[in-house]
């Protein structure tokens, strides 16, 4: 590999790989274009040594563009050859070997990601021990658009060219056969080699672990049994589709998991972080308020609150997505209830600066004079003005509080 120094000054001549390959929709399948839009924006990749492809803090790589393929540069909608890219998608999706695959697997939730370290670790074709299994979170806000697409809108773009895509069209909308969830799973695609430095955090499972995550879900970080991914992910999701059953609060203990976990990850990532762990199972709406506290903690004073906007937050609302419509749903309190106390901070600096300002006015010299009393009709109109102004400011402040 080469020094990162002289890998920048080939990337500046345009002598290495550029930073991303973007999806580019035309003619037919034009109508992708719109599909950049509802991006989430963050996304998660869990990859080990022994992962398809290559992946570190500085590079998400396909298999094909580490082995070198001729096409690892070539956007998969601009192959001459949609037979060709249907089964490439097809054989992508369903984990098939296949030498030539250009994408690289995303997912919008925590849980699918979190499971599929389970599953890697106990899987005896990987066997990775934690501490070589790592959780990526990337920004998708940090890239142009067009470089991520949803697994099913490839899908659709593709299905009618690939008979056993079209099946995986039907399956990833089935529902369970003994649960309530169904087989979808939240993927999210980029191509070719994708440069994330300076654009996610990674952290290893064994930290995850170490710091707390089994307290968080239990049920989640059982790592002996039979290797499972699809299925185990569709029951830790039951319990989000029993309406009407009494929920447990969150516990203090698993609110400082949150926080022990969130303490791996730099200020930006810490809120969608605690949010998207909180999320990880169902939670009662009588747990707003402690989980709210929480998160306007000390460990979270240097984090941005406003990153919460629903304007810069995309987020995957599929009721397929239980967890990630919890997501949601707490982000959305969150940044609400962020928004109303912080300007309630800024009428209580306001007030207390109209009261000093009021009192140094009546305590001046010229307000004890006959001349200018608020009694008066001789009183400076300026100051009268001013006084008044400063009243009605107060009161308005006083209607606000209330």
């Amino acid at each position: 590999m080469l020094p990162d120094s002289l890998a920048d000054g080939l990337r500046h001549l345009g002598l290495s790989e550029p930073d991303w390959l973007s999806f580019r929709p035309t003619g037919e399948k034009a109508w992708l274009q719109t599909k950049f839009n509802n991006v989430p924006r963050y996304l998660f990749r869990v990859y080990t040594p022994k992962s398809d492809g290559f992946t570190d803090h500085v590079w998400a790589k396909s298999k094909a563009f580490k082995h070198g393929d001729k096409d690892s540069e070539v956007d998969i909608l601009t192959r001459s050859n949609d037979n060709d890219a249907a089964d490439m998608l097809n054989r992508h999706l369903r984990w098939w070997p296949n030498d030539s695959d250009n994408l690289v697997s995303w997912t919008c939730s925590c849980l699918v990601a979190l499971q599929y370290i389970v599953y890697r670790h106990a899987d005896t074709r990987d066997g990775s021990p934690l501490e070589n299994i790592f959780l990526c979170i990337v920004d998708t806000t940090s890239f142009p658009k067009g470089v991520f697409l949803r697994d099913m809108d490839l899908i659709y773009a593709y299905s009618s060219f690939d008979i056993q895509l079209k099946e995986l069209e039907g399956l990833r909308s089935k529902k369970h056969r003994n649960f309530s969830g169904s087989f979808y799973f939240g993927e999210y695609l980029s191509q070719g080699a994708l440069r994330i430095e300076d654009k996610c955090q990674i952290v290893s499972a064994k930290d995850l672990w170490d710091q707390g995550l089994p307290i968080i879900h239990p049920q989640l970080c059982q790592l002996d049994g039979t290797p499972t991914w699809a299925n185990k992910v569709i029951e830790l999701r039951e319990p989000f589709y029993g309406e009407g059953k009494s929920l447990e609060s969150i516990t203090e203990s698993e609110l400082q998991a949150v926080v022990s976990i969130t303490m791996l990850f730099m200020p930006k990532w810490r809120i969608p972080m605690a949010i998207n762990l909180i999320a990880l199972r169902t939670r009662s709406d009588k747990d707003k308020d402690a989980i709210v506290r929480k998160l306007r903690g000390p460990i979270y004073q240097c984090c941005k609150w406003q990153d919460s906007s629903p304007l810069c937050t995309n987020i995957a609302n599929y009721d397929t997505l239980p967890e990630v419509q919890l997501y949601g749903r707490i982000t959305h309190i969150f940044y609400h209830t962020s928004r109303l106390l912080t300007s309630l901070d800024y009428i209580k600096e306001a007030e207390l600066s109209l009261r000093h300002g009021i009192l140094a006015i009546h305590q001046s010299p010229e307000s004890n004079s006959t001349y200018t009393s608020r009694k008066l009709p001789c009183l400076i109109p300026s100051h009268r003005s001013l006084l008044n102004r400063l009243d009605m400011v107060v009161y308005l402040s006083e209607s606000l509080r209330e």
